[in-house]
């Protein structure tokens, strides 16, 4: 999981990404933006690609590959001014 700033997510988009591709460890990326409240996953799917995917506030994040399930508005819960 990354958190996204203004400053740094052309990197964790761009290269972070390319390097964390290569690891087959890996099977979900997760960005999460700071400016709004939006969260993006990479998943890797059974052919090895990788498939994206987008939730806003109303939805929920789910990563299999951990079994995690959280809401989105509970991961801004104590940013001012997005929760």
């Amino acid at each position: 999981m990354e958190v996204l700033s203004p400053t740094t997510e052309a990197f964790y988009r761009g290269d972070k990404f390319a390097d964390y591709r290569s690891l087959s460890s890996i099977q979900e990326y997760v960005l999460i933006g700071q400016q709004r409240m939006n969260v993006d996953c990479y998943r890797r799917d059974v052919e090895g690609r990788w498939v994206f995917s987008s939730c806003g506030e109303e939805e929920c994040l789910e990563l299999d590959s951990i079994n995690f399930q959280c809401p989105i508005s509970a991961l801004y819960e104590d940013v001012p001014g997005l929760s």
